[in-house]
C-alpha cells in the first residue's frame, strides 16, 4: 500500500527524466459509461497477483505510470462506486503504451454530475455547496408513496411523518406543520402549491419510475434560486423518454388497506420526438388521531390519482424542447397552523414548457390548484383555494478563457391567489404577488487546486417596500482529484407568504359570547370577533399603527359605543367616566337579572326555616330581593380600565401593559458560514462533513393575538362599589337592611359566600366586580384593522437567533456490492424562549439525529436487501396552535428488491418502515405512526 501512495509522487517528479531515458511507460485515460473522465481512479499494475507499481488518474481522468519493465501484466482499475476492471497489457521495451479504459458504475459516486448546486452541470465532488444525490438505482429499489420519503436518511434532513403519505421535510431545522421552508423542484419547476406555498409531496404527480435522480442541497440557495430557498433545495429530476423507452407496470398491496397501481410508458418517433405517459392510483387508511378541539369527525380514507404527460423534441443535437402536463387529485388530512384540514377532491395541475439551445435555457410554466370540498376540521369552515402561479425563467452560461465560468439569468413569478373570500377576505381584489429576480454567478479557477465562486442576486416583490439582495461566496480547495475542502458564505432570504400579507379570515365570530349575551337586551349584537389579518394594507406601507391619546396611552374601540352616542368619535379614551358608567350599567343590569331570582329563593328559604308560611315567605322574599336594586348604585365615580390579552392556549385573559405598532411583514434573512469536506479515503470510504453557523433575522412569527381587550378594572370597581353599597344600605329602611344581612351569613358556593362581618357591601361588590372583570367591552385595535372591534391575530417579524450545526456522513464500500453508511447531525440550540416578548422560536427539529444503514446486492441472484435505523432526539415544538414536546424515537426499516428469474423483466419490491411497530409521534398533533409494510410487483417490457 505504501508503494502505491509513494509511487505517483515519484512519477510526477521524475516523469521528464524518464522520457529522456527511454524508460517504459503506461499512460492513458479512464472514463465512465457516459464518456466523462474519472479522477481519482486507482491504477495498479500486477504481476502474478503481486503489485509492481501504480498510481491515480488526475482531475482530467489521465494516468501515467513510468518505470514499468518489459513483460505481460494485469492492470487493475478501481474506483469507489464502480466495478473493478482487470485487463491484460503487454509492455514493450522503450515505448510509451497508451491504454484507455471505461469503468461501469455500481453505486453512488462522487464523480456524478449534478445541477442543483450551481444551476449548471458539475461534478458533485467539486460543488460549492453541501449536496447529496440519489440516483435511479437507489430510488427504484424502494417502494414509496411519497417521493420525498427517499430523502429522509440524508444527513441534515429533518423528516417528520405526519400520516401515511403526509410528511414535513426541511433541511437543518425550522420545520413546520405547514411545510414551506424547503424549496422543492421537479425538473426546474416549483412543486409547492401556489399561493399557499406549502410542500405536500404526495401531490407531486410523477411516479417512482419517472425519477432519474434526486438532488438535495443543504443550506441556503437564494443567490441562484431566489426567494424561499434559504432552507435548502430538493430537486427531483425525471427521465427523458429518449433514454427510458419502454413500459413499466406496477401493482402493489400493503398494510392499512393499501392498494396501488401504476403505469409508465415511453417511446421515440423518428429519433427526434419522444413521449412519456405515467399514471398511478392508490387508496389506503390513515393512522387515526382525534384532536380534542375538533367537533367534526375525521375521514381517514386516503385516495390519490395522478397523471403526467411529456413530449421531448430534438430536431438537432443542439436544440431540445420539452412539454410536460401533470394532474394530481387526493383525499387526505393535512396539518396547518390553524389545525388539521380535511382535503376532499383537492386538485393540483401544471403545464410546463422548456427550451434548451447550447448554453441557453428558458422555461414557462403554470401551477394551479383547486381545493375541492376541503374544510378546516376545528371550525368546520370551508377552505377554498383556486390559486395559480405563472413563472418565466431565462438562463445562460458561458466560459471566458476556459478559466472563468458565468451563469446568469432572470426569473419572473406571478402568483394569483383566489380564495373566494374564505382565506383572503377583503384582500381578495389585490392579493396578487409579482416577483422579479436577476442573478449572476461566476466561478474562477485560480489554480488547478483552488476555485473561487461568487454570486449576487436582486429580487423585488410587489408586497414589499424594498428590493432584497442575496449573495454567495465560496472557495473550493482541491488538494487532489478525490478530496475537496470548501468554505462558503450565503446570505439568503425568505419572502412573506400570501397569508403573512393578505390573510383576512374570521376565526371566530363571537368567541367571548358578548354578542350572544347582550343582543337580547340591546336589540343588536355587540360581538367582538376573533379575526386574522395579514399585514399588507393598501396605501399603508408602515403596516398596523395604534392611535394614542394625549396621555400617550392607546385609544380603543367598542361595539357598545353607540349606547352613549360615542359612534361620532369611534376612538375611546381609557378610564373615561361616561363610557365606563355605560358599561357598569350593562354589568349591573345583567348581574341583577340573574342575582335577584337567586336571592329571592335564598330569602324565602331562610324565612320558611324561621317559621313563616310559604306564602308569607315568598311575599317578603320578593320585597327583600327587589330592594337590592336600591342599594346597587347606578353610577360610580373612580372607575378605571384594565387591558387584558386573550391566551388561546389556556382560554383565559392575561394582564397586558401596552401595544406596539406592527410593521408590514418583511423577508426573513438567513446568513450561513460553512466549512465542508467531501472525499474518498483509502479508496473504500466516502466521507462528507459540514460545520456551519446560521443566523436568522426578522423571523416571521406564528399567527398570534396582538390586540388586548378593554375591561372594567376589578379592583377599582370593587372598591368604589363597596363604598356605594355601604352608603346606600344606610339610607334604606333599617328593617330591610337588617334582613339583607342574611346574605352576609349565606354559604352558597355557586351563588354567594358571606364572611359574617356584619356588612353585605363586600360580598356584593366582589360578586359584581368578578363578573364585570370577565366581560370585554372594547378592543385596542390598529387604525388599519378591517373590523374596528375585532381582536386581531396577525404576524410579526422579530428575533435575531443563531445556532451552530454539524452534518457528518461516512459510507464504507467493502465490496462492489456491499455498502455500510452512517450519518449524524447536530444543532446547538433548537428553541429560543419568548424572543423580544413576542413568541418562542423553535426549529421544530431535534438537536441530535443518527442514521445507520446497510445495503447488500447479489447481482447473480438479482437480489438486493437493505436495513436502516433512524434515531430522532426529543425536541420542543412551536408551530401555530401546536405547542408541546415531541418525545425521542427510533425506527428500524427494511427494503428488499428481487428481479425474478423469468423470461420477462419482473421485479418485486418490498418496503417496511418501523418494522418493530414501536409507535411514535413525529409532531405534536400528528397521529401515532406504526409499522407500514408495502409490497409491489413490477413488469417491464
Amino acid at each position: 500500500m505504501l508503494r502505491i501512495l509513494i509511487y505517483p509522487v515519484f512519477c510526477l517528479v521524475f516523469f521528464p527524466l524518464n522520457i529522456w531515458a527511454n524508460v517504459n511507460q503506461v499512460s492513458g485515460s479512464v472514463v465512465d459509461v457516459d464518456g466523462n473522465y474519472l479522477p481519482g481512479v486507482n491504477v495498479v499494475i500486477k504481476s502474478s497477483d503481486a503489485i509492481v507499481t501504480g498510481g491515480f488518474t488526475d482531475e482530467n481522468g489521465f494516468y501515467s505510470i513510468a518505470n514499468v519493465s518489459t513483460g505481460t501484466y494485469t492492470i487493475q482499475l478501481s474506483h469507489i462506486g464502480y466495478r473493478t476492471l482487470n485487463e491484460q497489457i503487454h509492455v514493450t521495451k522503450k515505448v510509451v503504451l497508451m491504454q484507455d479504459f471505461m469503468l461501469r458504475p455500481t453505486v453512488f459516486m462522487l464523480t456524478q454530475n449534478v445541477v442543483s448546486a450551481s444551476k449548471r452541470p458539475e461534478k458533485i465532488l467539486y460543488t460549492p455547496a453541501s449536496i447529496f444525490l440519489l440516483v435511479t438505482d437507489e430510488v427504484k429499489k424502494k417502494a414509496v408513496l411519497n417521493l420525498t420519503d427517499h430523502v429522509q436518511d440524508i444527513p441534515g434532513v429533518d423528516f417528520a411523518q405526519t400520516g401515511l403519505v403526509q410528511s414535513s421535510v426541511v433541511t437543518r431545522g425550522f420545520n413546520n406543520t405547514f411545510p414551506s421552508a424547503l424549496l422543492t423542484l421537479t425538473d426546474n419547476r416549483i412543486a409547492s402549491l401556489p399561493s399557499l406555498r406549502v410542500n405536500w409531496g404526495s401531490f407531486i404527480p410523477i411516479t417512482n419510475e419517472d425519477v432519474e435522480r434526486i438532488e438535495v442541497v443543504l443550506g441556503p440557495g437564494s443567490a441562484l434560486y431566489g426567494p424561499n430557498s434559504a432552507n435548502g433545495v430538493i430537486h427531483i429530476i425525471t427521465k427523458s423518454p429518449f433514454e427510458s423507452a419502454g413500459t413499466n407496470v406496477k401493482i402493489g398491496i400493503g398494510e392499512r388497506s393499501l392498494r396501488r397501481a401504476g403505469l409508465r410508458h415511453a417511446g421515440v418517433f423518428n429519433e427526434r420526438l419522444g413521449y412519456k405517459i405515467s399514471t398511478q392510483y392508490y387508496t389506503a387508511t390513515d393512522w387515526k388521531y382525534q384532536d380534542p378541539q375538533e367537533p367534526n369527525k375525521r375521514n381517514y380514507d386516503i385516495e390519490k390519482q395522478s397523471l403526467e404527460l411529456r413530449l421531448d423534441y430534438r430536431p438537432t443535437t443542439d436544440i431540445q424542447a420539452i412539454l410536460s402536463v401533470g394532474h394530481s387529485q387526493s383525499d387526505q388530512i393535512q396539518m396547518s397552523g390553524l389545525g388539521a384540514i380535511q382535503l376532499e377532491n383537492w386538485k393540483y395541475n401544471f403545464i410546463q414548457g422548456r427550451f434548451i439551445y447550447h448554453d441557453w435555457f428558458a422555461q414557462l410554466y403554470q401551477n394551479r390548484t383547486h381545493s375541492g370540498d376541503s374544510w378546516l376540521l376545528r371550525s368546520g369552515n370551508p377552505t377554498i383555494d383556486k390559486s395559480s402561479q405563472t413563472v418565466f425563467q431565462l438562463q445562460h452560461s458561458s466560459n471566458w478563457r476556459e478559466k472563468q465560468e458565468f451563469v446568469y439569468g432572470l426569473d419572473l413569478l406571478f402568483t394569483r391567489p383566489e380564495t373566494e373570500g374564505t382565506i383572503n377576505g377583503a384582500n381578495e381584489t389585490y392579493d396578487g404577488v409579482d416577483e422579479f429576480g436577476l442573478y449572476l454567478q461566476t466561478e474562477r479557477q485560480v489554480t488547478r487546486f483552488i476555485n473561487l465562486v461568487g454570486a449576487l442576486r436582486l429580487d423585488t416583490h410587489s408586497g414589499l417596500n424594498k428590493p432584497v439582495t442575496s449573495l454567495r461566496s465560496a472557495a473550493v480547495l482541491k488538494p487532489n482529484p478525490t478530496n475537496t475542502i470548501r468554505l462558503t458564505y450565503n446570505n439568503a432570504f425568505r419572502t412573506p407568504t400570501t397569508n403573512n400579507l393578505y390573510l383576512d379570515l374570521v376565526a371566530s365570530p363571537d368567541p367571548f359570547r358578548v354578542g350572544a349575551n347582550f343582543a337580547p337586551a340591546l336589540g343588536y349584537s355587540p360581538a367582538i370577533p376573533l379575526r386574522a389579518q395579514g399585514t399588507y394594507i393598501p396605501n399603508a406601507e408602515q403596516g398596523f399603527t395604534f392611535r394614542r391619546g394625549e396621555d400617550g396611552r392607546p385609544l380603543f374601540r367598542s361595539p357598545f359605543a353607540r349606547l352613549a352616542n360615542f359612534e361620532n368619535d369611534p376612538y375611546l379614551v381609557l378610564d373615561d367616566h361616561a363610557f365606563n358608567n355605560e358599561m357598569w350599567g350593562l354589568v349591573r343590569g345583567s348581574v341583577l337579572a340573574n342575582f335577584i331570582p337567586q336571592a329571592e329563593a335564598l330569602f324565602a328559604k331562610e324565612l320558611v326555616e324561621s317559621g313563616h308560611s310559604d306564602e308569607t315567605a315568598q311575599e317578603q322574599a320578593k320585597i327583600l330581593a327587589e330592594s337590592l336594586r336600591a342599594i346597587i348604585p347606578t353610577e360610580l365615580t373612580g372607575l378605571t380600565n384594565a387591558l387584558k390579552k386573550f391566551d388561546p392556549q389556556t382560554g383565559r385573559f392575561k394582564s397586558f401593559s401596552d401595544v406596539r405598532d406592527i410593521p408590514r411583514t418583511k423577508s426573513t434573512l438567513t446568513r450561513t458560514l460553512e466549512l465542508g469536506y467531501k472525499g474518498v479515503v483509502g479508496n473504500k470510504f466516502v466521507l462528507t462533513a459540514d460545520l456551519y453557523r446560521t443566523q436568522t433575522k426578522n423571523f416571521v412569527g406564528p399567527l398570534v393575538i396582538e390586540t388586548p381587550n378593554v375591561f372594567l378594572d376589578k379592583n377599582s370597581l370593587e372598591n368604589v362599589l363597596a363604598q356605594g353599597i355601604e352608603q346606600a344600605s344606610n339610607s334604606i329602611d333599617p328593617t330591610i337592611a337588617a334582613s339583607l344581612l342574611t346574605l352576609d351569613q349565606a354559604q352558597a358556593p355557586d351563588f354567594i359566600e358571606g364572611n359574617g362581618d356584619g356588612s353585605i357591601a363586600d360580598e356584593l361588590a366582589a360578586l359584581f366586580s368578578s363578573t364585570a372583570a370577565q366581560i370585554p367591552f372594547g378592543t385596542v385595535t390598529p387604525e388599519q384593522a378591517y373590523d374596528p372591534n375585532a381582536v386581531l391575530l396577525t404576524f410579526r417579524n422579530f428575533g435575531d437567533v443563531t445556532h451552530n450545526g454539524l452534518d457528518f456522513s461516512l459510507t464504507y464500500y467493502p465490496t462492489d456490492h456491499l455498502t455500510l453508511n452512517g450519518n449524524y447531525s447536530y444543532v446547538s440550540k433548537n428553541i429560543y424562549k419568548n424572543v423580544e416578548s413576542v413568541s418562542d422560536i423553535g426549529l421544530n427539529a431535534p438537536k441530535n439525529k443518527l442514521k445507520l444503514a446497510i445495503n447488500h446486492r447479489i447481482p447473480d441472484w438479482g437480489l438486493g436487501l437493505g436495513f436502516s435505523m433512524r434515531y430522532t432526539d426529543s425536541f420542543p415544538m412551536v408551530s401555530g396552535i401546536y405547542v408541546g414536546t415531541v418525545d425521542s424515537y427510533t425506527t428500524v426499516n427494511t427494503n428488499l428488491s428481487y428481479d425474478l428469474p423469468l423470461k420477462y423483466d419482473v421485479s418485486l419490491r418490498i418496503n417496511a418502515t418501523n418494522i418493530l411497530n414501536r409507535k411514535y409521534r413525529s409532531f405534536v398533533g400528528a397521529p401515532l405512526i406504526g409499522r407500514m409494510a408495502f409490497g409491489e410487483l413490477g413488469f417491464a417490457f
